[in-house]
């Protein structure tokens, strides 16, 4: 009778199968150990925690200064772009109602007055948008700037000095940026100009400068 004889594994091959073996089991173990519930619903250790708090104080910290030295530099090209707008309103006003008008300002804010009624035409205040905003006028007892109706900067019918320039900045930081809003001169209809006020780095012959 013919029996078949199985072929014996020489000891390599019956490591490297009980070797495979293991690994599988392993294996096995490994993924139903993931997919338990207890893996699943498993959160962050303590240590994990603090390490990642700190990344985020650490984070904040630098981010901090930057973070407030825009606030103030938004704040303070709010108020110069509505103190802008307001002046160019005045001017608009004037020529619309071929009359006189008048821009005037004050620490809290602007109007436009329509002088032969008169009346506000238009307001604003500066707590909407930059609360923290510093504005001066120069000459220093200027309030007001009138034009004419083709749209002139007039003398001001109460004679008082006529406002040339609106300094803007704030104190919210150290350092803020400075900028400033040119009026016309007596008789004219160019000059209304939004600047930065910084001559190191915008010299007058800058187009953001302002001029000397």
């Amino acid at each position: 009778m013919n029996m078949l004889m199985r072929p014996s594994l020489d000891p390599e091959a019956r490591t490297r199968s009980s070797r495979v073996g293991r690994c599988s089991v392993a294996r096995r173990r490994a993924l139903r150990a993931l997919a338990s519930p207890a893996a699943l619903t498993r959160g962050f250790s303590l240590i994990e925690l603090m390490v990642a708090l700190g990344i985020f104080v650490f984070l904040i910290t630098l981010a901090a200064p930057m973070y407030g030295e825009f606030l103030a530099n938004t704040q303070i090209r709010n108020a110069a772009e509505n103190t802008l707008l307001g002046v160019r309103q005045a001017q608009a006003e004037a020529v619309k109602r071929n009359g006189q008008v008048e821009f005037v300002l004050a620490t809290t804010g602007w109007q436009v007055i329509e002088l032969e009624t008169p009346s506000v035409v238009s307001s604003h205040e500066f707590v909407v948008g930059s609360p923290r905003a510093v504005v001066a006028a120069v000459p220093g007892d200027a309030t007001q700037v009138s034009f004419n109706g083709l749209g002139l900067v007039m003398p001001n019918p109460d004679a008082s000095p006529q406002l040339t320039r609106v300094n803007v900045t704030t104190t919210m930081v150290s350092t803020p940026k400075k900028m400033s809003v040119i009026v016309g001169a007596l008789g004219g209809t160019a000059g209304m100009k939004l600047c930065i006020d910084d001559p190191v780095k915008f010299p007058p012959t800058d187009p953001q400068g302002c001029p000397p």
